[in-house]
């Protein structure tokens, strides 16, 4: 049986972060931030390129991303930008032959126990950060956060980190608390 490696995703039109696993060994992760154009589409194309660069050069037998969140909380622009990401993700997936897997982002949080259990961890700048602080401590990262709205966050890459990372994890109870 040959060895699992799974590449793990936390995608968007503005900056895909990536994670790669090889059994359950973070091996490398980084960030795909396409030219700023004003056309998602244009932006969504250059990440679609990286990606099959990525994959190309790692050769992973399953690729884990962050599913489509159901809701409209960034408006139905986001959702079909979101759903378009998905689409070219599952298009790779089909050319390359690769197992994958979509995961809803308050299951991978759940297993992690990123949420603190308080009424202000449920913000999404509290997650963010959250997130980059466990994954720098679970796997002795350096990545970075600023501040809530900074653009130097290193949020996708955790978030990609521990999307990965929550698959070779079992269920765990809600709202348990951390210790970052």
């Amino acid at each position: 049986m040959c060895e699992q490696i799974v590449l793990s995703l936390d995608m968007s039109t503005t900056c895909t972060g990536w994670a790669l696993f090889k059994e359950k060994e973070l091996i490398d992760y980084g960030k795909i931030t396409p030219n700023k154009s004003d056309e998602w589409q244009d932006r969504l194309q250059e990440i679609t390129f990286e990606i099959k660069s990525v994959v190309e050069h790692y050769n992973p037998t399953k690729i884990v991303a962050e599913d489509v969140p159901l809701k409209r909380s960034g408006g139905m622009k986001t959702l079909v930008m979101l759903g378009a990401v998905q689409g070219a993700l599952l298009a790779i997936c089909g050319t390359y032959d690769i197992e994958y897997q979509l995961v809803p982002v308050a299951t991978w949080r759940r297993k992690v126990e990123l949420f603190d259990g308080t009424e202000k961890g449920k913000e999404r700048s509290v997650l963010k950060q959250h997130s980059i602080e466990l994954a720098n401590k679970l796997f002795d990262l350096s990545l970075v956060y600023k501040s809530p709205t900074s653009k130097f966050n290193d949020d996708d890459i955790s978030d990609a980190v521990l999307v990965g990372y929550s698959t070779f994890l079992k269920d765990k109870r809600l709202g348990k608390k951390i210790d970052i």
